[in-house]
């Protein structure tokens, strides 16, 4: 989606929400819509720097985290039983 095609439908409508250091326009917290938590082995780690796209035609979206130290912090346990390499 990042170069404005969407995956579903393949039309060219997708617009982009990032503020940095308040997240995307989708929330998985209620409390907080400018916050997203992701769940690894030992706590939730709060993030604050993702974007969102979404597709104005068929409501498809999708999450990124730009922050690299909690994606490093995501993969440096093989042995996880929360994320698994695909």
């Amino acid at each position: 989606m990042r170069n404005g095609n969407c995956p579903k439908c393949g039309k060219q409508n997708v617009y982009r929400c990032q503020v940095p250091g308040q997240g995307g326009g989708v929330s998985a917290d209620l409390e907080n819509p400018r916050m997203v938590q992701i769940r690894d082995v030992y706590c939730w780690e709060t993030v604050m720097d993702w974007e969102t796209f979404l597709c104005a035609d068929c409501g498809y979206f999708e999450n990124y985290i730009l922050d690299k130290a909690l994606i490093a912090k995501v993969i440096a346990n093989p042995k996880s039983q929360v994320w698994k390499k695909v």
